[in-house]
């Protein structure tokens, strides 16, 4: 992945029945993308709304209210680069790490898959696990991961 639209995007459902996961929503200076078990999140000068994930254009035909809006303290609280847990490097090498990761999302219950798309691969992404989430920061912006 390039940019950090495309990575937040990677987060959006695909023909869900629940319309408006399908989409990215802006909000206050940053930019949602969730399918109900994972949210990627980054900065964005959009304008507040919904945005259609391929083009990246607003998406006015959906008119309710986004309902992770009201959450995303719960989601998000406060989370940076200095308060998450950051998985040791330092004697490991990177196949090493990749499978340490696969045993904890194992361990813990959280989607391998889900977990290596929000971390872009960069098994170095500082995270967090907190009761039935995993909170991290990648290299474009802030995911959460709820537990199966």
């Amino acid at each position: 992945m390039k940019t950090a639209e495309q990575w937040v995007c990677k987060a959006v459902a695909k023909n869900d029945i629940r319309e408006w996961v399908n989409y990215l929503y802006a909000h206050d200076g940053y930019l949602y993308g969730t399918d109900g078990h994972m949210m990627h999140r980054v900065k964005t000068t959009l304008i507040n709304g919904y945005y259609n994930p391929l083009t990246m254009l607003p998406a006015p035909h959906i008119t309710r209210n986004c309902p992770i809006i009201d959450k995303i303290e719960y989601f998000f609280p406060s989370i940076s680069h200095g308060d998450v847990v950051g998985i040791d490097e330092a004697s490991e090498t990177q196949q090493t790490s990749r499978l340490s990761l696969k045993w904890s999302c194992s361990v813990y219950s959280f989607d391998h898959k889900k977990v290596m798309t929000s971390i872009n691969n960069d098994v170095a992404v500082k995270l967090h696990i907190d009761n039935d989430k995993l909170r991290g920061v990648s290299e474009f912006g802030q995911f959460i991961i709820m537990r199966h």
